[in-house]
């Protein structure tokens, strides 16, 4: 198994990643200023945008938030269609 892979087949109870901002801004395709934005959105802290975790001045965000916000995000577009 590559070491992609492995990072992606993880046990629930294995330790949460934290991932740094500007990943988190490449992997979503937005801007920090969006990221702000998203941050202060009570709609989407309701489907479950995770809050910037500080450490020494710079942010970081849940793994397992963020796939649970993808899912959530995910699951509510195919009801729009």
């Amino acid at each position: 198994m590559r070491k992609s892979q492995a990072a992606q087949v993880r046990p629930a109870d294995s330790p949460d990643e934290f991932v740094p901002d500007p990943q988190v801004l490449a992997e979503f395709g937005i801007t920090a200023m969006t990221a702000w934005r998203w941050d202060h959105d009570p709609e989407l802290a309701e489907l479950g945008w995770p809050p910037p975790i500080k450490i020494r001045s710079r942010n970081f965000r849940s793994r397992r938030h963020l796939e649970r916000f993808k899912e959530a995000t995910r699951t509510r577009s195919e009801f729009r269609i």
